[in-house]
């Protein structure tokens, strides 16, 4: 949650980065949080990113 506190907007490269996790597990970690915190913004499948709304 901090790294979403931290970064107005987070995508799926930027959070493997920062995490030091794979995309793949940034995915995986995002889907677990079901449609709570934090919102996919972009609405695509390709390019995404998420943040607090």
């Amino acid at each position: 949650m901090y790294l979403f506190l931290s970064r107005p907007l987070v995508t799926m490269p930027l959070g493997a980065k920062l995490l030091k996790v794979t995309p793949k597990a940034v995915d995986l970690m995002l889907a677990q949080h079901g449609g709570a915190l934090p919102r996919e913004l972009t609405g695509r499948t390709r390019y995404r990113a998420w943040g607090i709304v």
